[in-house]
């Protein structure tokens, strides 16, 4: 058996789409983001469970090589690339990828590649910067970019979207109404030209506060794994992942004797310390050195000295515990909120950041 497994409750994921099904009817289409991993779960896992679930329209990668590996392991629904490459001809076409254009330059060579391979009618997606300021069009090049879409037929624009700053926060709710505005604008440029086009601008955090953002698409991102930055919401899902591992020594360590690299942990007892086969390699952060704690059969034990790469040492005192027994390092206790308090980072650190060697296995 291998150091650890992060283990997916479909249950919990099923639950967390039909929260979202229901704050956004049937007629809203439903894009789930496999980026990242699908933000550290399993993109290959879930995507593979979800292909063939009506209540998923669409998926979100982030480069054309995820997009990849979906399409390896059989995974047929739309896939929407939001970041494609410098160079068109690395983007892999064959495979019915979906790429995002979120400048002029990025249409005109779009267009110059595909009547070179005499394709037509490909299906892209635009993005409007409407303040975030990270990627998109900006509005004032909106009818250059349109002249441009309406000019060939080498591509089929599917949708237009663009991207909330700052959703999450209701001090910031005027500016997220001022992107609103600014999209509802220059968006129906693009309504007008091409009628059928999806539109698209709510995440995770507008869909619930501000439902007159769903419009014809919606991109829940981290709610769908059972997390949100409201605490109310938190109430609502059900976060799909707990990653455990197991004890694989024990050892009787007399007071004063010193823990792990550098000697940052002193033990001020005679004492046990359990070895757990996870380190910084798998993902559990280095900085969570003498912060954490691990849950062993229903108990918290600290997590004692500094992270190593493969292993961690749990002060377990005097406690009957057994080589084999289960260790739980994040789910219920620790919850991954916990994890990022002590890392002093944010919740999409924790799970993103757990390496693929550790294995994603779906239950329930």
């Amino acid at each position: 058996m291998y150091g650890s497994k992060l283990y997916i409750s479909r249950s919990a994921l099923s639950h967390n789409i039909d929260y979202y099904r229901n704050l956004i009817g049937n007629s809203t289409k439903l894009l789930v983001n496999l980026k990242g991993n699908a933000y550290g779960h399993g993109a290959i896992l879930i995507g593979k469970y979800l292909d063939e679930d009506p209540r998923v329209d669409y998926f979100g990668v982030a480069f054309g090589v995820e997009g990849v590996e979906l399409r390896e392991h059989g995974i047929k629904k739309p896939v929407l690339v939001y970041q494609p490459p410098l160079e068109w001809n690395e983007f892999p076409f064959d495979l019915h990828l979906e790429p995002v254009l979120a400048s002029v330059d990025s249409i005109k060579s779009i267009i110059s590649y595909l009547k070179d391979k005499k394709i037509n009618q490909y299906p892209v997606h635009i993005k409007i910067d409407t303040g975030m300021h990270r990627s998109g069009i900006m509005p004032e090049e909106v009818h250059s970019a349109l002249a441009l879409l309406s000019s060939t037929p080498v591509l089929k624009p599917l949708s237009v979207f663009s991207h909330l700053a700052a959703a999450e926060d209701p001090d910031e709710d005027d500016f997220t109404r001022h992107q609103a505005r600014v999209f509802e604008r220059y968006s129906r440029n693009f309504k007008e030209k091409f009628p059928g086009i999806i539109l698209h601008i709510g995440k995770s955090a507008s869909l619930a506060r501000m439902p007159e953002l769903n419009m014809d698409m919606v991109r829940p991102g981290f709610g769908i794994w059972g997390y949100s930055d409201d605490p109310e919401e938190r109430k609502k899902l059900r976060p799909i992942g707990e990653w455990k591992s197991f004890i694989t020594q024990i050892r009787r360590i007399k007071a004063g004797e010193t823990v792990g690299y550098n000697r940052l942990y002193k033990t001020p007892e005679d004492t046990k310390i359990a070895l757990i086969p996870v380190g910084y390699a798998d993902g559990y952060l280095w900085n969570l050195k003498n912060k954490s704690y691990v849950n062993i059969l229903g108990k918290n034990y600290p997590v004692v000295g500094k992270v190593s790469m493969d292993m961690l040492t749990v002060d377990i005192g005097d406690a009957p515990l057994k080589i084999g027994d289960e260790v739980v390092l994040m789910g219920k206790n620790p919850d991954i909120y916990k994890l990022a308090e002590w890392a002093e980072t944010i919740p999409y650190v924790i799970s993103t950041r757990i390496n693929k060697r550790v294995e994603r296995v779906m239950i329930d």
